[in-house]
């Protein structure tokens, strides 16, 4: 099980907290189920309609969403011949239109427990990307102190990291590997695990920038400490992403976890190290070529020479 909470109804306030709640362990989830709100809300109402008080829960599983709905049924008098189609009118039916499996039972207090199951199917849950890399070395250099990575983690959030190693050279490449070995072997936990974790193991280096994010299909949770630029764009706006001074892995530095409400259809995550010239700005981008083509564009044409550079460019689906 995924989630799991429980709204007692007792009231109409209580049905707009059960909508309220309903909505934000979906979202916490990264699931799209405006049916399940409907009936939520049919289910609440019908207990105050039929029990006067009961209770809703909710058990989110990877694969289903179940709904329970549990009245004491005082204003019932009887269960025998209730059915969807008699006895609760339209409000059952509404449910029963909008689940995959719908029942009804008599309980210990005359009442009725309602289980309707939602299943979640591929297109609902399921959020892709699209993404470009482009790294360079100090023009003197055979290898960078920059480095991106990406993957996937939990259900359809990914985990992103960009690290700009002070300096240039082997010495920052070495660190860059302990930044990449790290990323490949830990089991994420949340983001503020992560960068503890990941601080203490490049501690004494000489440090890096680090852009830190968990991405979904509804938002962006980030730390980004020290000089790299992000910026979130979609058709309408070009908003730049947070950032808090420091250096990683020298010093026990001042972090923030930002969160960005970021609706990823057709929108697209920028970020550059300090290697990419200030003269760079994502409204120069033509958004409707390769996400590849663009990130090496702007290596190419805003690539400072005699520093490492990183871009990365994320779309979503």
């Amino acid at each position: 099980m995924i989630d799991y909470f429980k709204v007692n109804i007792e009231s109409e306030a209580d049905i707009v907290i059960l909508e309220y709640k309903l909505k934000k362990h979906l979202e916490k989830n990264f699931i799209n189920l405006p049916k399940a709100l409907v009936v939520a809300r049919e289910l609440s109402t019908n207990i105050l309609k039929y029990g006067t008080k009961g209770y809703v829960e909710f058990k989110l599983f990877s694969d289903k969403l179940i709904i329970i709905a549990f009245d004491y049924g005082i204003k019932r008098q009887s269960f025998e011949g209730l059915s969807i189609s008699k006895g609760l009118g339209i409000g059952l039916k509404v449910v029963k239109n909008n689940s995959d499996d719908f029942t009804m039972e008599k309980n210990e207090y005359g009442g009725i427990v309602a289980t309707a199951v939602i299943n979640l199917n591929k297109k609902q849950k399921k959020f892709g990307i699209h993404f470009g890399i482009s790294v360079k070395p100090h023009y003197l250099e055979e290898k960078s102190g920059d480095i991106v990575l990406i993957k996937e983690i939990l259900l359809d959030k990914y985990l992103i990291l960009m690290a700009d190693v002070l300096g240039h050279g082997i010495k920052a490449y070495e660190v860059a590997q302990k930044i990449k070995n790290f990323f490949l072997s830990y089991e994420y936990k949340n983001l503020e695990d992560f960068y503890i974790k990941l601080e203490m193991a490049i501690e004494g280096t000489r440090g890096c920038a680090l852009f830190l994010g968990v991405l979904s299909e509804f938002e962006l949770e980030y730390i980004n400490v020290g000089n790299i630029r992000g910026w979130f764009v979609n058709k309408n706006n070009i908003k730049k992403l947070m950032s808090s001074p420091g250096v990683v892995g020298r010093h026990q530095g001042y972090y923030k976890v930002y969160k960005e409400r970021a609706v990823m259809h057709d929108a697209f995550i920028i970020l550059c190290s300090d290697g990419i010239s200030s003269r760079f700005s994502p409204s120069v981008l033509a958004y409707k070529e390769d996400v590849q083509l663009m990130a090496d564009k702007i290596i190419k044409d805003y690539g400072i020479d005699n520093d490492d550079a990183s871009v990365l460019i994320i779309r979503g689906d």
